[in-house]
C-alpha cells in the first residue's frame, strides 16, 4: 500500500476513531500507529501476541484496536466497495456454478478439506478432520 492510500484510509476513518483525552501516564495511540496495526494483522495474519510485542502494546490493547478499526472501516466503506448482487446477479451466479460444477440451485460454497485419520490399532473410532481456513473441527 502507497503512503497516499494510507493516509486516505487515515482521513477517512480518523474523524470517527480519533482519541484526543491526553492523560499525565500516557498520550493516546495516533490514528495512524491504530490503522498501521489493524492493517498488518489482516494483511499477514500475525497472532495478536506476536502484533504486541512488535507495536509494545499490550495483547488486550491489540484486540480492541482491530475490532475497533475493522468496525470503522466497514461502516465507512461497505456503502462504496461493497455492492449487493441483484436478482439477475444470483441468478447468473447460480448458472455458473450449476454449468461449472453441476450443482443446481446453488450460489456459493463453502471451502474445506475432510481428512480422516486412521485409529492405531486397537483403537475403536476414526478421526474425521475438517481443516478451513480460519478453524479446525
Amino acid at each position: 500500500m502507497s503512503a497516499t492510500h494510507f493516509e486516505v484510509l487515515v482521513q477517512l476513518v480518523g474523524p470517527s476513531i480519533e482519541r484526543t483525552r491526553e492523560t499525565i501516564a500516557r498520550r493516546p495511540i495516533s490514528v495512524g500507529e491504530r490503522l498501521a496495526l489493524t492493517l498488518r494483522y489482516v494483511v499477514s495474519g500475525d497472532s495478536l501476541v506476536s502484533l504486541s510485542y512488535q507495536f509494545r502494546m499490550g495483547k488486550s490493547t491489540v484486540s480492541n484496536i482491530i475490532f475497533e478499526i475493522c468496525t470503522a472501516l466497514w461502516n465507512k466503506l461497505r456503502a462504496s466497495v461493497l455492492e449487493l448482487p441483484t436478482t439477475e446477479d444470483w441468478k447468473g451466479i447460480g448458472k455458473g456454478f450449476e454449468s461449472q460444477w453441476n450443482f443446481p440451485n446453488c450460489i456459493g460454497a463453502i471451502d474445506g478439506k475432510h481428512i480422516p485419520i486412521q485409529a492405531p490399532a486397537g483403537a475403536a473410532m476414526v478421526l474425521n478432520i475438517i481443516i478451513t481456513k480460519d478453524f479446525i473441527v
